[in-house]
């Protein structure tokens, strides 16, 4: 049994061994993908904001864009509930680290990592 890393795109969560609900985290994952995501989204709102600019009915489209924006921020409110509400002991003393290490991690297990990724993935 290995442990199980969660990365978006970076790694920044370890699923623990002993427990099914705690998670230790990776201090410059987290910012990391912080950083990333939101160079993405503000990337996203200015091209938005550029075609607005060209549509014609700006009404319209300003009353569906801030639907949508509304409706992300619910979910992404429901999400981080949800994170911290899972939280177990992930931010207790010694649950964190500035990084994971795998290759250290795969040699200590002898095991050998491969990745999977994509997009809405189960369990």
């Amino acid at each position: 049994m290995y442990g199980e890393y969660t990365g978006s795109p970076f790694i920044f969560q370890q699923k623990s061994l002993g427990s099914s609900l705690t998670y230790y985290y990776s201090i410059s994952g987290l910012i990391a993908n912080i950083f990333i995501w939101t160079v993405v989204l503000l990337l996203i709102r200015a091209a938005i904001l550029q075609l607005n600019q060209v549509i014609r009915n700006r009404k319209t489209f300003n009353s569906i864009y801030r639907g949508i924006v509304g409706v992300l921020i619910v979910f992404t409110t429901l999400n981080v509930a949800g994170s911290y509400i899972m939280l177990g002991q992930g931010f207790d003393e010694d649950r964190n680290y500035w990084y994971f290490d795998l290759n250290n991690d795969a040699n200590d297990w002898g095991v050998e990592c491969k990745g999977t990724g994509g997009m809405f993935m189960s369990v």
